[in-house]
C-alpha cells in the first residue's frame, strides 16, 4: 500500500468512528428526554409542597378542551406543562369526563388529584 492509501483509510475510519460516536450521543440525549417525559406523564410531582401550596379558583367552561384548561391551570402556576396535562388527561382513567364549574385547586396537588377533581364536578354549579 502507498502511503497516501493508508492515511485515505485512517481518515476514513476515524471518520466512520466520529459518526458512530455522534449517533450514540444523540440517541442517548433523545432516549434520556424521551424516558423523563414518559415518566412525567405517569408521576408528575406537585408544584409546591404541603404547607407552601397557593390555592386558586379557577372556572372550566363546556366548551373548554383539556389543553385549553391545562394552559389555564399553567398560567396559574397549578402545573408545569399545559401539554403534558393534555397527555395526562387523554391518559387517565377520566379521559373526556372534565365538568364545568368552579374549582378550587392547589398547587401540592398532582395533575391527577386536579383531573379528579374536575370529573367529580362542583355540586354548587350543577344545581344552580
Amino acid at each position: 500500500m502507498k502511503v497516501g492509501q493508508i492515511i485515505g483509510s485512517i481518515l476514513d475510519t476515524m471518520f466512520k468512528i466520529l459518526l458512530v460516536v455522534v449517533a450514540v450521543v444523540f440517541t442517548y440525549k433523545y432516549a434520556l428526554a424521551a424516558y423523563e417525559f414518559g415518566y412525567r406523564v405517569f408521576a408528575e410531582s406537585p408544584v409546591s409542597a404541603v404547607g407552601r401550596e397557593k390555592v386558586i379558583s379557577i372556572s372550566i367552561t363546556k366548551d373548554a378542551t383539556p389543553l385549553e384548561i391545562g394552559q389555564v391551570l399553567e398560567d396559574k402556576g397549578l402545573i408545569r406543562d399545559a401539554e403534558l396535562f393534555y397527555i395526562q388527561e387523554f391518559f387517565s382513567g377520566h379521559h373526556g369526563e372534565i365538568k364545568e364549574g368552579i374549582y378550587e385547586l392547589n398547587s401540592a396537588m398532582t395533575p391527577d388529584e386536579m383531573i379528579d377533581i374536575m370529573c367529580t364536578g362542583n355540586e354548587e354549579t350543577e344545581d344552580s
